[in-house]
């Protein structure tokens, strides 16, 4: 089949009548077998191969690559507060995870993954497009029933928000949600907000400096702009260093 026409390119670097250059690195991508997928190798061709187990992202991982693809504000809070849809049925105690695909329980058509992340944050970003219940349906229909409606209670909480307008023009007297999780979908909602500029980052400043707003959550804020493409707005922001300097012990944490 397939496998046996390729073997001579692993083997010897000749597919058909033409070689590779000497130099070529060879690389060959699939699923784990275990998935059931059909990507199982034939012994004799494994055996030529060095075999190496990629992991998937954690949620760190996947809200840093979120925030620099500019993915919606309301999923990256929640995978910040929901680590376990992104682990994998291969660690241990996930036989009961309701949000990840597991073959080892038969495997649901819809779960948590990269792709199926992306999908929603594209419906999230197209919301004015759809009423509550299409998109809970588009929602649920990508990530599944039990992360889709997760999901979508943190939607329903971003819309008490303060606008990041009514806080960039007075940061002192906009309204300071007494909820972390509507603290922390502000934050990831200011990252990513198309008019972040330097002028405007010293009022988002001293918001996050107000009472009541955790500090743990200001900590987010200022490791997540550093993550961002928004990064290089804190080289001309002497409020944003100060504020670092007198807050490592939390950043460090």
């Amino acid at each position: 089949g397939v496998q046996n026409m390729f073997a001579p390119m692993i083997e010897s670097g000749r597919l058909g009548d033409v070689y590779i250059h000497p130099d070529s690195i060879i690389v060959l991508t699939g699923n784990d077998p275990a998935l059931g997928l059909g990507d199982t190798l034939a012994g004799h061709l494994r055996s030529r191969l060095t075999v190496i187990p990629v992991a998937k992202p954690d949620s760190e991982a996947w809200i840093t690559h979120a925030m620099k693809r500019k993915f919606n504000p309301i999923l990256i809070s929640w995978a910040n507060e929901f680590p376990q849809a992104f682990a994998s049925y291969q660690d241990a105690g996930q036989a009961d995870n309701e949000y990840i695909f597991n073959p080892r329980n038969g495997g649901s058509q819809s779960y948590v993954c990269p792709r199926t992340l992306e999908f929603a944050s594209r419906y999230l970003d197209d919301s004015e497009f759809y009423d509550d219940d299409e998109l809970s349906c588009l929602v649920c229909g990508v990530v599944g029933d039990f992360a889709g409606k997760s999901i979508m209670s943190y939607k329903e909480l971003a819309g008490s928000l303060p606008t990041k307008d009514a806080i960039a023009k007075s940061p002192l007297s906009a309204t300071v949600p007494d909820n972390k999780i509507a603290q922390l979908i502000l934050v990831y909602g200011i990252i990513a907000w198309p008019k972040l500029d330097k002028n405007n980052l010293r009022s988002f400043m001293k918001y996050v400096q107000r009472e009541g707003f955790a500090p743990e959550i200001a900590a987010t804020f200022g490791r997540g702009i550093l993550r961002s493409p928004r990064g290089g707005l804190v080289n001309e922001s002497a409020t944003f260093k100060d504020w670092c300097v007198a807050n490592h012990w939390i950043l460090d944490n």
